[in-house]
């Protein structure tokens, strides 16, 4: 499995999940607005074919007093998980 269909499977379960509530997260570009955002994404940046961009980061936090495993990250400092996605003028 290629990492975007690990993406592609992983939003489509929590479309699924939070069926009722995704208006509130997630808006997805209307197709004209898709065709610009692609057109700015190839004369920007060389890539043909993109809407947007997936990051994730670590925030480091104190260490919880309850389900510490949650939040060790590899270097087991404690730290939360921060995954976006932006557009070409890098908007979440």
């Amino acid at each position: 499995m290629t990492f975007s269909e690990l993406v592609q499977r992983s939003f489509e379960y929590f479309l699924q999940e939070k069926a009722g509530e995704v208006g509130k997260y997630i808006m997805w570009p209307s197709p004209a607005e898709q065709e610009v955002i692609a057109r700015q994404f190839e004369d920007q940046f060389g890539f043909p074919g993109t809407i947007d961009c997936i990051d994730g980061t670590f925030i480091s936090t104190y260490k919880p007093l309850e389900q510490q495993q949650h939040y060790c990250n590899r270097n087991r400092d404690h730290a939360v998980i921060v995954q976006a996605v932006s557009d070409h003028q890098m908007l979440f």
